[in-house]
């Protein structure tokens, strides 16, 4: 469900090298009123976090040279970023890619092709702990 008038649309950044499935991602995240933003390599979206401060970082783990979870381990040690959400949208779903993201700080795992439903209850429950 998107916000409501009165509420700030959740800053999403899409981070993938995938560039199809980060823009239909990213258009599916804007068309149901987020502000939503999508990169496809690490420096992109280093730059775009320190630019956006996004509320919520979807984060493929499997990209070439710098990995998802090298990225994610960057966030988590920014003291301005302690506010990001991260979550792994991505192909690797054995038990221990799920053990390794909880473990560097990941907010939630999912595999693709996404649930748009259920990434939406994650960016609502966000939504509502923000205001």
């Amino acid at each position: 469900m998107p916000p409501t008038m009165k509420q700030k649309a959740l800053c999403v950044l899409v981070v993938d090298d995938n560039e199809d499935q980060a823009r239909s991602l990213s258009m599916l995240l804007e068309n149901s009123g987020y502000d939503s933003h999508a990169c496809h390599n690490s420096q992109d979206c280093m730059e775009l976090i320190d630019r956006l401060q996004p509320d919520v970082v979807l984060l493929d783990l499997g990209m070439p040279g710098v990995t998802g979870y090298e990225i994610a381990e960057v966030i988590k040690g920014e003291d301005d970023l302690q506010h990001v959400r991260i979550f792994a949208v991505t192909g690797h779903g054995l038990p221990l890619d799920r053990i390794q993201t909880k473990l560097i700080g990941f907010d939630g795992h999912f595999l693709k092709p996404v649930d748009f439903e259920d990434l939406e209850i994650c960016l609502k429950a966000i939504q509502d702990q923000i205001e």
